[in-house]
């Protein structure tokens, strides 16, 4: 209790102290515990008591738990321990057998929660009415979102423990539903034993809380959480196990309140939408729920998108949102009229999650700096106890290093650090894909002159070397729009497999990091081939880093790292030094943004030891011109709301107050964001400059602003100050803030702030009835064709799948003659065309052969009112046509085609003919062997449809659950977004489709011309070889296709795509780069993707179309040559016009399989959710790649929407192929050569 009662302290002195505390110490109350259990005497004591840090206000957030007064954790010896292993944290996949006297805490429904009403009693998947009070989990367990929040606890010997709790809203949980108005509780529940499983009472079985006998007996154990022992005593061929019938008996239940999240908004359409910039989403989601349950509400569309340089470019291209956040100014030249509007301050955060190894309390400070985060992000440490080359020589892990024990030889005193084992236990926990947070924080590595001599190849002081796989020659260098782990070395390749950067945004990043689980694989295989995740850490034995927005670190009361400044001073990010920070960045006249200058050692920031480095500004890209009047305002004032330091920049979990883990605006970034918001309102085409906003240079503030320091930018005049830090204000009215340390926190009601007193629940005007999440679009249309796309794709594979196995039975019988037959009239009538006899279709005509004219000679004129021969193409006089030739009955064509054949009798073909004119059908009864022989052919030919059918039925069934969930918005969505159950491929299906067709741009030509020289000209000898060498390119295996453009072709092709970009840029738009020309904006591009996905389906085209140029005929050969034509020529007038139908289907096949290709994409693509015309610039993606991504990390909805994503990609490459396979059946025997 003292460490609290320190951190409560610190919360009231002038801020500075470490970023978690004020959220954790805001609030902490105290219940009566249960009687404290004494194994010796078998007697109860006094009761203990428990402290929860926050009941009231809550959010999706951490909340610690402590209690003291309780029985200290044994093992069945009495030996202390420090740590409980859960289910999920090893490898045997049982409970800890060993540690008697835990404490588990549950979040539970309703104030007075039943056994059935915690989340985690479902995990006993046998009687649902008994919840924990039956034996343990039959193998699968089930859950309804996510696996259980469950805490669970040691108690050290002084009777004192502690756990942390991840409490969830009704929109992490529908299962439990936490919100205004209906209530939840925290349930505390020791296990103090008891014969909860009646085994001393056998035969009878009765529960007897007061028989320890089986406490620790090395049989039952009932004190422990043996839920899952495998040794149990069988009774009638039933396994016994434990339960918690005793322990429950002893729960305490602890009330909880929860703030109005978006969920609690009335549905309606969102008067504008806001895209970008993931480390807003907790003040957005603050700020959103204030704006709609205001008195005159607004809704606001937001989505995090994929990243922020995806996020700008759309804004200025007019095709995402209305508006964009950012914290990186776009410099290019404003290509439509907008100004920035700063938001707020926020930080980047590298947390850490280390327990001590001796005493298995969990390490809350720890300094790192540039270099030691340069080692962790490359891959340098060796983690395995072989020493791999790439890395020879480099300790095993972060604790291991000898700079890190020395900074934090003064910091840590008395820690002893975790032994590194055989895991990548300092591999931190990152984002994929493009963001701002990941370009600041390497370049803010790359500004310190070690670190930046590290990345160069040089060793720090103690020996150890940048990984060879990160050196300069071989990779761009920092700084980096992505992480990317590039070492696939090691015994078992385990490099890699030990780090690697989630797509699932940092979202997944905060929740691998609450689930204690590393982002790594195991480096070996399993019985099913797969490598598996990485296991959980068990509490008390954890080792884990991760880098994340302060938003969520200090939401969550993640330990943060110290890191160091410029001037020798080491922070975290606190209201203070951020706004510290904020007041040292110049102003930026070009844009009227700032940042921190790290290249500029004269700045104020390199001599401001109280400045946190990784500091940023959160800003809104207005538009000032093309808005509606409606949508300006609901811009502009949205805008004034959440930048207004009475309402939006009060600090505190509420509606409409601002997030914890966020600083507020200085007043100069007030009066900027007031001038931006007038702009919009007034749609007068501003643009971004210093003259976009007006605001006073010097400011001090307290209260809601925390004691901003004086700032500059935003206005046209610049300007320094100092200010003094408020804190957490509780004075009500402006101040608001946590206040739970006296009773709660000023709410507001609606989206102002109110000044009564703190109660500690959301007003009056934030508390509506339980209403649906608001699921309407922005205001403006949004297209709608895109609709349709996937009724049309199932509606075609619909009919394929029918009208295959049909035409298969009824191919050969008279019905289906008839069928046939009928079908065509129809299609003739429908088309105007007269059939021929039978159906058959008529022969088709030879190509136009024209001797070479001589130079200077007149072209020969038709006669005037001649006609032209029958059967003989329309030609001048003089002009000698070749005669037709049917390849499969040249026998019997005639050579004389003046003469014309007998004309059909229509009557034939009619209804109304006699029968005597009718062919008379001759039919002969077929063999026993024929027929057997037909049914097993029909029998094979039938599985292929089967097959199909099959394949789109699991996926239909599979994908089912999610295109109910998402309905329409899995088509048009841009976002992939796992934990907020929003999933679309309106973004990587465009993609594909992009990376099929730069793949046929350039496999097009060189296969053509490979066929052509294969069939005409390459020698006789020669052929066969090239024919084998062909194939074999077929049948390389895609994955080496994929490796060899990582390695070779993809940092060979960076300077070509930047010659590209700088020289045909201009003139060609969709070569333009955007984000910067730096070698790492060009390594993951769509065009190097579709480079390396040509390479595949070369040798398809190549193939077929060789093929199809083989087979034009010998006679129209020797007749072209015969007339004096040349090699080429015979070529342009036979071959070419021959094959072009099988060259058009063999281009089809080439883009199905370019569709359907995805270890190579994977494995080249930076894969980012937007659409991007840019071929040339970092990200994309596919469906294929999608799936193959994000497989391994899925469950539950997630994926059932991977199935969903592979079942449109299933019938689009379905629909490519049959077609492919039409075209190249029409091309047969010269049909193309017809004009």
């Amino acid at each position: 209790m003292l460490a609290w009662t320190v951190a409560a302290a610190v919360v009231l002195l002038p801020l500075g102290g470490p970023g978690a505390q004020p959220a954790r110490a805001a609030a902490g109350q105290t219940f009566e515990g249960p009687a404290r259990w004494d194994p010796a005497t078998w007697t109860e004591g006094a009761p203990g008591s428990i402290t929860v840090s926050q009941v009231s206000g809550l959010t999706n957030q951490v909340v610690h738990v402590s209690w003291t007064g309780f029985t200290p954790t044994v093992d069945i010896y009495g030996n202390p321990v420090g740590a409980v292993t859960t289910k999920d944290t090893g490898p045997d996949n049982v409970m800890d057998t060993r540690a008697l006297y835990a404490v588990r805490i549950y979040q539970c429904r309703g104030e007075k929660p039943a056994v059935t009403d915690c989340y985690g009693s479902s995990l006993y998947g046998q009687d649902p009415a008994k919840g924990f009070l039956q034996p343990g989990p039959q193998g699968n367990t089930n859950v309804p979102e996510f696996p259980s929040n469950m805490a669970i606890g040691a108690t050290h010997p002084d009777g004192t423990g502690e756990a942390d709790i991840e409490l969830w809203t009704a929109q992490q949980s529908q299962t439990l539903g936490c919100d205004p108005v209906h209530k939840c509780s925290l349930v505390v529940e020791p296990n103090y034993g008891g014969d909860s499983l009646g085994a001393y009472s056998f035969p009878d079985s009765q529960i007897n809380c007061a028989e320890h006998s089986a406490d620790a007996d090395n049989e039952f154990n009932t004190a422990t959480d043996a839920t899952v022992e495998r040794n149990m005593l069988r009774v009638d061929g039933q396994l016994m196990r434990s339960g918690e019938a005793c322990a429950w008996a002893r729960h305490v239940t602890v009330p909880l309140d929860f703030a109005p999240t978006t969920d609690d908004c009335k549905a309606g359409d969102a008067a504008f939408s806001v895209l970008g910039l993931e480390m807003a989403d907790r003040a957005m989601a603050q700020w959103r729920t204030g704006a709609c349950l205001a008195a005159n509400p607004v809704q606001v569309q937001y989505s995090v998108g994929n990243g922020e340089p995806q996020a700008r470019q759309a804004f200025l291209d007019r095709s995402g949102a209305d508006v964009a956040l950012t914290s990186i100014p776009d410099r290019n030249p404003p290509s439509r009229p907008y100004v920035y509007a700063p938001l707020a301050n926020s930080a980047i955060s590298v947390v850490f999650v280390v327990d001590d190894a001796a005493t298995s309390r969990q390490v809350r400070r720890m300094r790192l700096n540039q270099r030691l985060l340069a080692k962790m992000l490359t891959q340098s440490y060796r983690y395995y106890q072989d020493d791999t080359d790439t890395v020879r020589g480099n300790p095993m892990c972060l604790f291991e290093d000898e700079e890190f024990r020395r900074l934090n030889a003064d910091v840590a005193t008395g820690t002893t650090w975790p032994s590194c084992g055989n895991a990548p236990i300092s591999a931190p926990v990152v984002v994929g894909g493009t963001t701002d947070l990941v370009h600041r924080l390497t370049e803010w590595i790359a500004a310190d002159p070690d670190a930046a001599q590290f990345l160069h190849g040089a060793t720090d002081p103690w020996g150890t070397h940048l990984n060879t796989k990160f050196l300069p020659s071989v990779y761009g260098g920092y700084p980096v729009d992505s992480f990317q782990a590039l070492d696939y070395t090691g015994e078992n390749s385990h490099k890699q497999y030990e780090w690697n950067p989630v797509l699932g945004g940092l979202g997944q990043v905060l929740r691998m990091t609450l689930q204690s689980q590393l982002s790594c694989q195991l480096p070996y295989v399993d019985a099913t081939g797969q490598h598996r995740k990485c296991y959980r850490m068990i509490n008390g034995q954890r080792s884990l880093f991760a880098v994340m927005d302060s938003g969520d670190a200090q939401a969550m009361s993640l330990p943060e790292a110290e890191l160091p400044n410029p001037a020798g001073g080491f922070t975290t990010p606190t209201i203070g030094s951020m706004q510290a920070a904020v007041h040292d960045m110049p102003l930026d006249e070009a844009t009227g943004t700032r940042q921190l200058p790290y290249d500029d050692p004269d700045s104020a920031y390199a001599k401001d030891p109280k400045a946190y480095p990784l500091t940023m500004v959160q800003y809104a890209m207005l538009p000032t011109e093309g808005l509606g009047q409606a949508k300006s305002e609901a811009v502009s004032g949205f805008v004034r709301t959440v930048t207004d330091p009475d309402r939006g920049q009060v600090y505190g979990r509420g509606a409409g107050q601002l997030a914890i883990g966020y600083a507020g605006l200085d007043k100069a970034q007030a009066a900027q964001a007031k001038a931006a918001a007038d702009h919009v309102a007034a749609q007068d085409g501003a643009k971004p400059g210093k003259a976009a906003g007006t605001g006073s240079g010097s400011s001090t503030d307290s209260g809601t602003g925390g004691g901003g320091s004086g700032s500059t930018g935003g206005g046209t005049t610049d300007g320094t100050g100092t200010g003094t830090g408020g804190g957490y204000g509780d004075s009500g009215g402006s101040t608001g803030g946590l206040g739970a340390d006296t009773g709660g926190s000023a709410t507001a009601g609606g989206a102002t702030a109110q000044s009564a007193a703190v109660s500690g629940k959301p007003g009056a005007g934030a508390s509506p009835g339980l209403a649906a999440a608001p699921v309407g679009q922005a205001a403006a249309d949004r297209a709608g064709a895109a609709r349709l796309l996937l009724p049309v794709v199932l509606a075609t594979g619909a009919v394929l799948l029918v009208g295959g196995p049909a035409a298969l039975f009824l191919g050969g019988t008279a019905a289906g003659a008839n069928l046939r037959r009928g079908t065509g009239r129809l299609w003739s009538r429908l088309t105007r065309r007269r059939p021929t006899r039978r159906g058959r279709p008529a022969a088709a005509e030879l190509p136009r052969l024209t001797p070479p004219r001589r130079a200077g000679a007149p072209r020969a004129r038709p006669a005037t009112g001649a006609e032209p021969a029958p059967n003989r193409r329309r030609t001048s006089p003089g002009t000698l046509t070749a005669p037709r030739v049917d390849t499969m009955t040249a026998a019997v064509q005639p050579t004389d085609t003046r003469v014309p054949p007998p004309t059909p009798d229509p009557d034939h073909d009619s209804d109304s003919a006699p029968d005597a004119d009718r062919p008379r059908p001759i039919a002969a009864p077929a063999p026993p062997a024929d027929r057997a022989f037909r049914g097993v052919l029909r029998a094979a030919g039938l599985s292929v449809f089967v097959l199909m059918g099959l394949i789109a039925f699991f996926l239909l069934m599979r994908g089912t659950e999610a295109l109910r969930a998402v309905g329409w918005s899995f088509l048009t969505e841009q976002n992939w977004r796992t934990a907020a159950h929003t999933f679309g491929i309106a973004a990587v299906l465009p993609n594909g489709i992009l990376i099929a067709v730069i793949a046929l741009c350039i496999a097009v030509p060189v296969s053509l011309t490979a066929a052509l020289f294969i069939s005409e000209y390459a020698p006789v000898r020669l052929r066969p070889m090239l024919v084998s060498l062909v194939d074999l390119m077929a049948a390389i295996p895609s994955i080496v296709y994929g490796l060899w453009g990582l390695f070779f072709l993809q940092p060979r092709f960076v300077g070509l795509c930047r010659w590209l970009a700088n020289h045909l840029g201009g003139p060609l738009p969709f070569l333009r780069v955007r984000t910067g020309d730096t070698p790492t904006s060009y390594t993951s591009s769509t065009f190097i993707a579709g480079t390396v996905v040509s390479l595949m389906i070369i040798p398809i085209i190549t193939s077929l179309s060789r093929e199809v140029f083989s087979q034009a005929p010998a006679g129209e050969r020797e007749g072209a040559y015969a007339l004096g034509s040349t090699r080429w020529g015979m070529v342009r007038t036979v071959v070419l016009p021959f094959g072009r139908g099988g060259v058009i289907g063999a281009v089809m096949l080439g883009f199905g399989r370019a569709m359907g290709e995805t270890i190579a994409v994977a494995l080249i693509i930076s894969p980012v959710f937007r659409i991007s015309w840019h071929v040339l610039e970092n990200g994309g993606g596919s469906i294929s790649a999608l799936i193959a991504l994000r497989f391994s990390e899925s469950d539950g909805l997630s994926l059932s929407a991977l199935m969903a994503a592979g079942l449109v990609l299933f019938a689009l490459t379905l629909l490519v192929n049959v077609a492919a396979g039409f075209v190249i059946s029409r091309s047969r025997s010269g049909a193309s050569t017809s004009d």
